[in-house]
């Protein structure tokens, strides 16, 4: 269970550093979407915001396996290795509320960003509360649900929902000219 876990949460971020790099990717004819290759101008604009939409929604679908990783975590009262776990994740979910945003999916309320205070003051909490790491983790599963269902994602977009069809950590590079 741990290893599938640590699987999805490494997905995750590696899926926030997809995401923030399609255009350039796209430009060294690197595709992490089929979908992807072989477009030009507009409809290559609006295909990457297409694609940047789903794999936001993929790693909004997996973000509750965040707290499951990190409750199971042994750690004293205060704890800096849980403070380095908890900032990765707080700057991921701050990463995701503006992705969702580029996406122009209905995913978050403004009230729900993590500012870069917030976040260093959630995260000083978390160093030292167990308790205050609980009620943020808590917060950040009701989010990223509540966020996930308000986008409605079609369930024909596989992409989003199956793990077995697609490995969006296999880079699939093709060039235009291979299509």
């Amino acid at each position: 269970e741990r290893l599938r876990c640590c699987a999805v949460i490494g997905e995750v971020i590696q899926l926030a550093n997809i995401t923030r790099d399609l255009e350039k990717d796209y430009q060294r004819g690197v595709f992490y979407h089929p979908d992807l290759p072989g477009l030009e101008g507009v409809r290559r604009e609006q295909r990457i915001r297409e694609v940047r939409s789903q794999l936001v929604l993929r790693a909004l679908r997996q973000a509750p396996e965040f707290r499951i990783f990190i409750e199971s975590l042994p750690a004293p009262r205060i704890s800096l290795a849980r403070g380095a776990a908890m900032l990765l994740i707080i700057t991921t979910y701050a990463y995701y509320w503006r992705a969702a945003q580029k996406a122009g999916l209905p995913a978050f309320d403004k009230h729900q960003r993590i500012t870069r205070f917030g976040g260093a003051l959630t995260w000083v909490k978390c160093v030292l509360s167990r308790r205050a790491t609980s009620r943020f983790l808590r917060w950040l599963d009701e989010t990223v649900v509540i966020a996930f269902d308000r986008c409605q994602p079609p369930a024909s977009k596989l992409f989003i929902w199956e793990d077995g069809g697609f490995d969006v950590v296999k880079l699939v590079k093709k060039t235009p000219r291979d299509v």
